[in-house]
């Protein structure tokens, strides 16, 4: 049961696009955190302000407030923070989300961008495709493939070596412009296109309507806006979810440390049985607390029973809260478990509360990158709860059988 659990962790971590080894990683923290040396394996980097001015050999995962890439690195990069700076080469595919993104080197692969503003200096070249979703895209540099843009503002003023694809309410495309394939846009308006910019291929607007109606109607301008407001707070929920996430699980790890040793023996002993127990919990649970609440608004109509029903409905508020609470904490547990996991081969003594932190934060970010993925993400999201919860409902059921012999201590 244990290597069945070991390859399911290295087999979800594959299919986010991770090749290496899961035992050759570098964990590096702290309050403001500068990597100067060079690093010859994948680097997760976790800070409120994240410098790298040396080289990573590897891929580099890092999250903070404040990024700047003014080093290296060979392999794939995924961050996110508040303001992203990238002035190093980047080797391979990058995925960066944050507030405000600034490239100014090379991306030897394709670019993933989601945030606030993002723009591409007129020093740096992408070598493969680009997807950008933001408020705002300014692109002076050169895309060597296609070119995908959603945002409420774009402008072009690089040379694209495919396609460009744009669904935005105000497109400019300025002098120094060259789009080697063809130029398809979405807008309510027709894109400002200097007579200096060359595109080799066709120029395919497709308008968007504003029709007037009695009822009222948002204008696709309002609408592009609202999109890319949405993202960034979709981005934002995310970071601080992360945050909360981690926060609450170091305080449980310091509070309750026999909760997790006991959800981690119940997952390698009984997986069925967790599984189960969380499926049923997870949809036995809301018919239950339905059933509760039907039963008190009967019994709460009748002159009689009217302090029954109140006591009912108030339970059922009660029994409301702890189920979205155990929801919340199943993944923390999960990722606790998934964590030490990874590191039992490497650490010989996992009771320590620092290789605890360290064994959470590691499946808190595995998880955090799963949920993230489209569609599959959803579905991973899914089976992550029926094993956390499952987990919890054990050792809660565990902790019932055994509270009335004395003696048992946690």
């Amino acid at each position: 049961m244990k290597k069945a659990l070991i390859f399911i962790s290295v087999f979800m971590l594959c299919i986010f696009g991770f090749t290496s080894p899961i035992l050759a990683i570098t964990t590096k923290g702290g309050e403001n955190l500068n990597i100067s040396e060079t690093i010859e394996d994948d680097v997760y980097a976790f800070s409120n302000t994240v410098t790298l001015t040396g080289n990573v050999d590897g891929d580099l995962v890092a999250a903070g407030s404040q990024i700047n890439i003014l080093g290296s690195v060979k392999g794939d990069m995924l961050i996110a923070g508040g303001s992203i700076t990238i002035n190093g080469e980047i080797g391979d595919t990058v995925r960066v989300a944050g507030g405000m993104i600034t490239i100014n080197d090379n991306i030897k692969k394709d670019l993933i961008a989601a945030g606030g503003q993002v723009e591409i200096s007129t020093n740096s070249e992408i070598a493969g495709d680009a997807a950008i979703n933001a408020a705002r895209i300014i692109i002076n540099g050169n895309v060597g493939g296609s070119l995908k843009l959603s945002a409420a503002d774009v402008v072009i003023n690089g040379k694209i070596g495919d396609t460009v694809e744009i669904d935005s309410s105000n497109i400019k495309i300025g002098d120094n412009a060259e789009i080697s394939g063809n130029l398809n846009y979405t807008s309510d308006k027709e894109a400002l296109i200097s007579a200096n910019a060359k595109i080799v291929g066709k120029t395919n607007w497709t308008e968007l309507e504003t029709k007037t109606t009695k009822k009222l109607e948002v204008s696709p301008g309002i609408k592009k806006g609202t999109a890319a407001i949405f993202t960034a707070t979709w981005i934002g929920s995310k970071v601080v979810r992360f945050l909360s996430c981690f926060v609450l699980g170091i305080i449980l790890l310091l509070i309750v440390p026999w909760a997790f040793n006991k959800f981690n023996e119940r997952m390698k002993k009984s997986l069925g049985f967790c599984v189960g127990g969380g499926a049923i919990v997870l949809f036995g649970a809301p018919i239950a607390m339905f059933i509760i609440l039907i039963i008190g608004i009967v019994l709460f109509a009748t002159i009689i029973g009217s302090s029954l029903g109140a006591l009912a409905m108030f339970t059922n508020f009660y029994l409301i809260l702890g189920y979205a609470l155990l929801l919340f904490v199943s993944n923390i547990f999960l990722s606790f478990f998934i964590g030490s996991l990874i590191l039992q081969k490497g650490v010989k003594n996992l009771h320590k509360y620092g290789w605890k932190v360290l064994a959470f934060l590691i499946g808190l970010v595995i998880t955090s990158i799963l949920f993230a993925i489209p569609f599959v993400g959803w579905l991973i999201q899914f089976a992550a709860i029926l094993f956390g919860l499952g987990g919890l409902v054990m050792i809660i059921k565990d902790w019932f059988a055994k509270f009335k012999k004395p003696g048992i201590t946690y």
